[in-house]
């Protein structure tokens, strides 16, 4: 059995970000969309993580990089 990653996608909420985070999730690991958007996507799946970034600190994502195996930019 494969190891649950826990993997931060920034640009998340566009064409190939999200088919990315949909894939992730359907293969059993655990996405999660850091995006400028300053709220969360109604489309999103809840199972699917969010985290506003502003583009200029490391406030409120800096957290996610806790315990994640990986970073889709």
């Amino acid at each position: 059995m494969t190891r649950s990653l826990k993997i931060l996608i920034t640009g998340g909420t566009g064409l190939i970000g999200r088919r990315l985070a949909d894939y992730l999730l359907e293969h059993g690991h655990r996405p999660v969309i850091v995006s400028r958007k300053a709220v969360r996507p109604f489309e999103l799946p809840a199972d699917i993580g969010f985290v506003q970034w502003d583009g200029k600190t490391a406030r409120n994502w800096a957290a996610e990089l806790d315990g994640a195996d990986a970073v889709v930019n």
